[in-house]
């Protein structure tokens, strides 16, 4: 767009300048000025200053790679400064990127729990935070094939806000070609600055790139990316199905644990008639309520439900056939 790039002009030829200053200069909102920022930033030619309120242009001279000297102290001692510089900009840079990114994860946690008017007590928040087996990431800015995989089927099989916004965001984009902040706010009826914070999250990450038309396009080889929503609704429907299963298993255990408590209940005194063995059970029910079993509360609701809709026949009929 024609402001980005009067404003990337502007904080060329400034060398230093600020957010605030950026508003001032072109009248824009915080959110516009800090857009363009992070994607100077992100991009690597912008660095931020010490204070963390001003940032410095990077030239491109700076970046470039130093031009090949004879082999002499004086020279050699110039390259290692080069090199010092070099590396002092790519720490400062990612430390910079770091900081941004669980800003943005935390500001968007705070807008789901504004909208959904509910907490989400931090359900599957490690899903995207760092564990300290990831310094080797620091250290290595590219993902290999494998960690790409393995992350993007983390992504399309989360289960928490954040995530399903993520995997929806990238569906779009591989299917429209292209995102940008608008498009994903329409789409996925979201606010526009949430919008904002899923394409700089995904941008910072590897999984989108700058488009030369428009936003943002995908960074991912379009064969990964489907043979990894493949993967992951298999997932989906295998721990669906596993689910199930032990739904079942659970309900016959239950129903075996009823049936032998009735039993129990009936052998425990030959004189019992079905009036007294529903208040026998009801004793029961009482107990394990105030123990806090829930799983013995629904069993012995079950048997009083039973007992009340069995008739004194059956009643008598079930006990002779235990007793006997």
């Amino acid at each position: 767009m024609t402001l980005d790039k009067d404003i990337k002009a502007f904080c060329k030829n400034s060398g230093t300048f600020s957010i605030p200053l950026i508003q001032i200069e072109f009248s824009i909102t915080y959110k516009e000025a800090a857009r363009v920022v992070d994607e100077l930033v992100g991009a690597g030619e912008a660095l931020p200053l010490s204070d963390e309120l001003s940032y410095e242009y990077v030239s491109e001279e700076c970046v470039s790679p130093p031009v090949c000297r004879k082999c002499d102290p004086i020279s050699s001692n110039e390259d290692e400064e080069d090199e010092d510089d070099e590396e002092t900009m790519n720490r400062r840079r990612r430390e910079y990127l770091e900081r941004r990114r669980r800003e943005l994860i935390a500001r968007l946690h705070e807008d789901m729990d504004e909208n959904n008017d509910e907490d989400d007590d931090d359900e599957d928040n490690n899903l995207f935070s760092d564990d300290e087996d990831d310094d080797d990431y620091e250290e290595d800015d590219s993902y290999d094939g494998e960690k790409l995989q393995s992350k993007l089927i983390e992504i399309l099989t989360s289960e928490n806000e954040f995530g399903k916004l993520l995997a929806k965001a990238l569906k779009l984009c591989a299917s429209e070609g292209n995102i940008c902040d608008e498009m994903l706010s329409i789409h996925l009826n979201i606010r526009e600055s949430v919008a904002h914070e899923l394409c700089f999250w995904l941008y910072i990450n590897d999984f989108i790139e700058k488009d030369e038309n428009k936003g943002y396009k995908l960074a991912v080889p379009e064969a990964l990316f489907y043979s990894c929503c493949i993967e992951a609704r298999e997932r989906k429907e295998h721990v669906g199905t596993l689910v199930d299963v032990l739904k079942r298993i659970t309900a016959q255990k239950q129903r075996e644990e009823e049936d032998n408590k009735i039993k129990a209940l009936i052998l425990s005194d030959i004189s019992l008639n079905r009036a007294k063995a529903i208040v026998k059970a009801q004793g029961c029910l009482m107990a394990v309520q105030d123990a806090d079993n829930d799983v013995c509360v629904s069993i012995y609701k079950n048997i009083i439900c039973k007992l009340s809709n069995m008739s004194d026949y059956t009643f008598n009929k079930l006990k002779k056939q235990l007793s006997g």
